[in-house]
């Protein structure tokens, strides 16, 4: 393949900018069908190195490799829709350039995906449970003025299964 621009890790450049490598190789590889001879699941992790070694950071939301990228809330709109169908709010699945899928809880978040959360973090509750956790963990995040993490929910959890 010829490259008559030279992208680089996060667009890097001593000049005026070059092409961002992550998103210019999925540009050629998914929409176009040429293979740009890149391991692609390496991208992410390469993004991070060059942030690592120069200190400048891509924007949070690069739409390849930020680390929202994946990320689309924790409505359970959103996640119970994501679970049918993984490509439906996005247009390849994070592993392909090395990235992850996230599901923030968050005030708009609802009991399946309370308990969806609640299950990976190996916490088995009935469902008027997980509705006393919802109405904690809503409350809680009220008066933090902040989202609640992984942690957050287990010791909820813990509070009501007491």
């Amino acid at each position: 393949m010829y490259w008559t621009s030279k992208p680089s890790s996060n667009g890097y450049c001593g000049g005026p900018g070059n092409a961002d490598l992550a998103a210019t190789a999925l540009a050629f590889e998914s929409l176009y069908g040429v293979g740009a001879g890149i391991r692609t699941e390496r991208l992410t992790e390469l993004a991070r190195a060059g942030q690592e070694l120069t200190g400048y950071h891509t924007a949070w939301n690069h739409p390849v490799t930020g680390t929202p990228a994946f990320c689309w809330g924790g409505m359970d709109l959103i996640t119970q829709e994501t679970e049918i169908d993984p490509l439906l709010h996005n247009c390849l699945e994070p592993e392909l350039v090395g990235n992850a899928h996230t599901v923030p809880f968050t005030p708009d978040s609802g009991p399946y995906t309370l308990a969806d959360k609640l299950a990976a973090l190996g916490i088995e509750i009935g469902l008027a449970q997980v509705d006393d956790v919802l109405v904690r963990a809503r409350e809680l995040m009220a008066r933090e003025s902040r989202l609640l993490s992984d942690a957050d929910l287990a010791a909820l959890s813990g509070e009501v299964t007491r």
